[in-house]
C-alpha cells in the first residue's frame, strides 16, 4: 500500500485535475442556484434606496432650504418635476 503525503498530492497531476473539476462543478452549481435569489435581493435594495432618496428630496423641497444654500428642487415639487426650459416662460 502506498501512502499519500501532502507533498505527493501537491505534485500529482491527477489530483490537481480532480480538484479543479470539483471547484468548477460546485462553483457553477451553487452560482446557478443562488444567482436568481441574489439578483432579486440586490434589485430590491436598489429600488428601496431610490425610493428613500426620492422621499427625502420631496420632504426636503416641501420644508425649504434653510440649512442648504442650493437645493435641487424645481418649483418646490421635488425631483420628479421636469426642469423648466427658457422657452416655457414665454
Amino acid at each position: 500500500m502506498q501512502t499519500e503525503t501532502f507533498w505527493s498530492l501537491l505534485r500529482s497531476t491527477g489530483h490537481w485535475e480532480f480538484e479543479i473539476f470539483l471547484m468548477i462543478l460546485f462553483d457553477l452549481l451553487l452560482g446557478g442556484l443562488l444567482w436568481p435569489f441574489l439578483r432579486k435581493h440586490w434589485k430590491h435594495h436598489v429600488r428601496r434606496d431610490e425610493k428613500d432618496a426620492q422621499e427625502f428630496m420631496n420632504d426636503f423641497c416641501k420644508q425649504g432650504s434653510s440649512k442648504f444654500s442650493d437645493p435641487p428642487c424645481i418649483d418646490g415639487r421635488g425631483m420628479r418635476a421636469k426642469p423648466r426650459l427658457p422657452e416655457d416662460d414665454r
